[in-house]
């Protein structure tokens, strides 16, 4: 067994958002980290800034807002209790948290924060439109991040 200082990754952050991308990325993210026996950190933002937005565009009334935001907010606690289980068949613990905010700030400020070596997201998202939902926030995340970023396709 290593070392932690021997470790190539001490610390990776998943970043869970629910989606079938997501799943397997938090699959992979597993198995990374058991293999790695690195510790592992997963995350669910809340897109608080994009609320905010549609707040001031009167899209959303205050009321509205706080429901929706409590929706995302049982959502999130839900997709972080299912990647705590499967870390736990896999016999590895799993800190999760939730962020609210733009997922590339956050994200960004979180790594800085707590020491993160890599995160680990999921590729492109798809609506029925056919565009990518995230593609912004994942392209700043990945331009803009100083450790490694995996993106799990």
């Amino acid at each position: 067994m290593a070392s932690q200082q021997e470790k190539f990754l001490k610390r990776i952050l998943l970043v869970v958002d629910g989606s079938q991308t997501s799943e397997e990325t938090t699959a992979f993210a597993l198995r990374m980290a058991k293999a790695l026996e690195s510790e592992l950190v997963a995350a669910y933002v809340i897109d608080t800034a994009t609320m905010d937005y549609l707040l001031q565009m009167h899209i959303f009334v205050a009321e509205e807002r706080e429901d929706f935001e409590e929706a995302i907010l049982e959502k999130g606690e839900a997709y972080l209790k299912r990647t705590q289980k499967l870390a736990q068949a896999l016999k590895i613990s799993v800190e999760t948290t939730i962020l609210r905010g733009r997922l590339h700030q956050e994200i960004l400020r979180y790594v800085r924060q707590k020491n993160i070596d890599a995160i680990v997201i999921g590729g492109r998202k798809y609506t029925n439109h056919g565009k990518d939902i995230f593609s912004v926030e994942r392209d700043l995340l990945l331009e803009l991040s100083t450790i490694p970023v995996i993106l799990v396709k």
